[in-house]
């Protein structure tokens, strides 16, 4: 009668192991879940990042170029031999003779 009653204590100890090893088991499977989610939340955002910081790239070489044309006079150009100067089809050029 001893051993069978030891046997059921064995039995009991393994069944409250197993139920605890279950609760472990199930609990870390909600906390992979919630970490692969976070994991996909984090990469998205990343991703979002990259797409700001080219925009934010753009917005600047914008500016600049926009500074850089504001700054930029039809004289500027001329002197720096950019441009040529603007002629009308019935004006001479400058030092020809008539």
């Amino acid at each position: 009668m001893t051993k069978l009653m030891a046997k059921i204590q064995d039995g009991e100890k393994y069944i409250e192991r197993s139920q605890k090893d279950h609760k472990e088991l199930v609990s870390l499977e909600a906390k992979k879940k919630e970490k692969e989610q976070l994991n996909k939340e984090i990469q998205e955002l990343m991703d979002r990042v990259k797409e700001l910081d080219k925009e934010i790239q753009s917005l600047e070489t914008k500016s600049k170029l926009k500074k850089d044309v504001a700054v930029f006079t039809p004289e500027k150009a001329l002197e720096r031999g950019l441009i040529k100067p603007l002629q009308r089809p019935n004006e001479k050029k400058r030092g020809q003779d008539e």
